[in-house]
């Protein structure tokens, strides 16, 4: 085991290092790094700098001037351990090398079989799954990793009557619902059920292990309550309930954060979900299909012992407790990429199974043995190499987003554009504990933004777009590297025009441009018949005091009323009224109606510019 367990940490270094250079397609990654930011203060959230719509991160909470993470501490804090004995990289080894390690320790109490727990370990190590997984700052092989040396220790606690074990195995579980709380509860009844059964006869026998256990479980238990309360104002209401209501286990709607769309997650979506992970399951698995007609072998072969129906219900397990979270709809979209994550758990039991299958025939013909399990890992070689390739050009394609920020001297205010959480479209958008970064980080969320460059003096301002819209950005099969511009931003003053040409869209019968103001039309549409010129003076408009989103938006249908209400291309500024006096937020931005697929409808895209509408600020020369 040692030798598996030092091999599987530094094959996870080795791929985090090449595969995953610059973090992986996940935006989940930079949310834990920046709470590890947050922990390595002294500090369970940060500020919210007065700006809570501008400095909110992807998957945190905000409450009562603070910003937290959606996630409970027991990873950050392994990832924090990392960082502080020398890089975060330690504790994601570290957790691959749970995994592998739990994996030996519990086929080989459930099985008595030292030589078959090698090989189901060594299984594990070179599944796909593992590989692609320990590339990355996820807590699955940590959690998985705990799960199994937790049901070793049960099973060795109640069989000896150690209660040194006992208590071992209640931190143990306290540390997986301190990281993933309702994992714990799966994890629990797959010690508590088989338990209950080998024991059904002799069931008082069981009462003393399970207080030890419970000794052992009650303080991270009781932690991770104290922390809730602290955070959310209940000790029975977790973080990410305070991100999103919606996100949550249960049949209904359900959404990942507010702003994203609803999702009506019902049975119907969550068979399809399921069936979707299901199908990517085995191409990381090692052997792939082969190794799951291996794996069926296998059960076959020792359908009467014990530990097979075990096995059975820990692979069954994950994925029957992930029925009903929407999250399993979520993470099929790109279980082809990384994995059915949810179902991580299942590979253990698939590689036992094998490893049964290659045992079996080892003791009885070796060399038969020896030539299945070559030819388990020789299948899977192809898949690792495809799926560990497109992960490694997805880490590429992060990397702009670094690399803009190198020319950037002294200190500035960066609004990754367009408008979303921090974190989600610059995995580098990370502010840290106290928002006084060299660099500050700042949604493109509204016109608050003027507000806050006034704050900001010391900051050049600066819009971070790529060239490509979010939806290109979005993980694929075939990722696409963006290019990152960089352009200052400045507050333009007093005479305001926004100056420049609208054209007519081509092949349309009608084309016409107008202005709002926060959505109420402030210029009436005007037909556009030829490539003409625009001159709007801000002055001459009649604009409310206060702060507001002005659009130049121009549309094309089959008669002028019809393109007046069928916007194509929109140009949009901030702009403050005080007293009369304009100020407006230059640039601006850009974005397009576009239609993709099957949508029932074109929805907004951002774009660095539209040719129909070559509309920019400027304040005329006296």
């Amino acid at each position: 085991m040692p030798l598996l367990t030092l091999a599987a940490f530094g094959v996870s270094l080795l791929v985090q290092h090449v595969v995953f250079p610059d973090l992986s397609w996940n935006r989940d990654e930079p949310v834990y790094l920046w709470h590890v930011d947050v922990l390595r203060a002294g500090q369970l959230s940060t500020t919210d700098g007065g700006h809570p719509d501008l400095f909110q991160p992807w998957l945190s909470a905000a409450r009562d001037g603070t910003l937290f993470s959606q996630y409970t501490l027991g990873w950050p804090l392994v990832l924090l351990a990392g960082s502080v004995l020398g890089s975060s990289d330690l504790a994601v080894a570290a957790g691959a090398a749970l995994a592998v390690a739990g994996t030996w320790a519990f086929v080989r109490e459930l099985t008595r079989d030292r030589a078959l727990a090698t090989v189901a370990a060594l299984l594990m190590l070179v599944s796909p799954i593992l590989l692609v997984q320990s590339g990355g700052l996820l807590n699955y092989l940590f959690t998985l990793g705990l799960g199994l040396f937790f049901l070793t220790l049960v099973r060795v606690g109640v069989r000896t009557g150690s209660r040194l074990r006992m208590v071992g195995s209640g931190l143990l579980l306290g540390w997986i619902f301190f990281t993933r709380p309702y994992d714990a509860a799966v994890w629990g009844l797959l010690a508590l059920v088989p338990m209950v059964i080998e024991h059904r006869a002799h069931l008082r026998r069981l009462l003393g292990p399970a207080l030890w256990g419970a000794l052992g479980l009650f303080p991270l238990f009781a932690l991770t309550l104290a922390l809730n309360q602290r955070l959310t104002g209940s000790a029975l209401e977790f973080p990410i309930t305070v991100a999103d209501p919606l996100d949550q286990f249960g049949f209904g709607d359900r959404r990942l954060m507010p702003g994203f769309g609803i999702i009506d997650y019902g049975p119907r979506l969550a068979m399809e979900s399921t069936a979707r992970n299901v199908f990517w399951l085995p191409f990381f698995l090692v052997g792939a299909h082969l190794g799951g007609i291996a794996a069926a072998g296998g059960a076959w072969v020792n359908r009467r012992q014990r530990s097979v129906p075990m096995l059975l219900a820990l692979g069954l397990a994950f994925p029957v407790a992930y029925f009903a979270f929407f999250g399993t709809h979520i993470s099929s979209l790109t279980a082809r990429l990384s994995g059915p994550i949810y179902y991580v758990p299942a590979y253990v039991p698939l590689c036992a199974l094998m490893a049964m299958a290659v045992v079996h025939l080892g003791r009885r013909r070796p060399a038969l043995g020896l030539g299945l399990g070559v030819l388990l890992v020789a299948v899977s070689v192809p898949v690792t190499i495809s799926r560990l390739a497109v992960n490694h050009h997805l880490s590429e394609a992060n990397r702009p987003w670094a690399r803009s920020l190198e020319a950037i001297d002294g200190r500035a205010l960066v609004v990754p554009s367009p408008e979303g959480y921090l974190l989600f479209i610059n995995p580098y958008g990370d502010n840290g504990a106290d928002l006084d970064g060299r660099i500050l980080f700042a949604g493109d969320n509204g016109p608050e933004l003027l507000d806050l460059v006034q704050e900001q003096p010391d900051r050049a301002p600066y819009l971070q777009r790529a060239d490509l819209s979010v939806v290109d950005l979005l993980p694929s099969e075939h990722p696409r590297t963006p290019h990152v511009q960089l352009t200052p931003m400045e507050v333009l003053r007093g005479d305001v025009h926004l100056t420049g040409t609208v054209r007519p869209v081509e092949d349309a019968a009608a084309t016409a441009w107008w202005a709002e103001v926060d959505g109420s039309v402030i210029v009436d549409p005007e037909p556009v018949t030829a490539t003409t010129s625009v001159d709007l003076d801000l002055t001459s408009v009649d604009l409310p005091e206060g702060l507001h989103t002005l659009e130049l938006r121009l549309g094309s249908g089959a008669d002028d009323g019809d393109a007046a209400r069928s916007p194509l291309v929109r140009r949009t500024f901030y702009v403050r009224v005080t007293d009369g006096e304009i100020e407006l937020l230059a640039p601006g931005t850009a974005a397009r109606q576009v239609l993709r697929g099957d949508a029932a409808e074109a929805v907004w895209e951002d774009a660095l510019s539209v040719p129909e509408l070559l509309v920019d600020p400027l304040v005329p020369a006296p």
